[in-house]
């Protein structure tokens, strides 16, 4: 059972956060939310996948873990109660017959690479009627221009793409 190193965290917490690097690179980051649980994420730099738990606030023990991609769940998440025993499981990828795997492979034939996290490009997805993934990277090396692409989340068939422009803050 996994439980939250407060003691460690109250020693090194600016603010309610606290960052650190471990030896091998992996980023960790932990948060207070008062009274409602203590969070840690953890990636590897370049990464576009995050290790998220969350730990209940009386307790310390475990309350959520998964895994995020490109910050959407993705893959089993667990809940916990709070003596750490597993309640649930979710499966995030459940409606989606077309994988992360297959959506990258789909992508690297575009000369896009998700995998590795690159300025400018943005991976999301939606399940709420049809599940879709939308994936915009720059078409320009200023990132100016975008192209966004709509993928079906069962075939992989491109539905749609378009050119934008990125909006310039004033």
């Amino acid at each position: 059972m996994e439980k939250f190193d407060l003691e460690n965290f109250k020693k090194n917490q600016n603010g309610g956060h606290y960052n650190f690097i471990l030896k091998e690179g992996t980023e960790v980051n932990q948060s207070e939310f008062p009274g409602e649980f203590y969070l840690e994420t953890r990636r590897n730099p370049g990464s576009p996948f995050e290790t998220y738990q969350e730990f209940h606030y009386d307790s310390l023990y475990l309350s959520k873990s998964g895994t995020e991609f490109y910050g959407f769940p993705v893959g089993v998440w667990k809940e916990f109660d709070a003596k750490g025993k597993v309640i649930g499981e979710t499966n995030e990828d459940e409606p989606f017959r077309f994988s992360i795997e297959q959506l990258d492979e789909k992508m690297q034939k575009l000369k896009i690479y998700i995998m590795n996290q690159v300025q400018g490009i943005t991976v999301s997805r939606d399940a709420d009627e049809n599940p879709v993934y939308i994936v915009a990277f720059p078409v320009s090396v200023d990132l100016s221009e975008l192209i966004v692409m709509t993928i079906d989340g069962n075939t992989g068939k491109t539905l749609n793409q378009i050119t934008k422009k990125r909006k310039e803050n004033h």
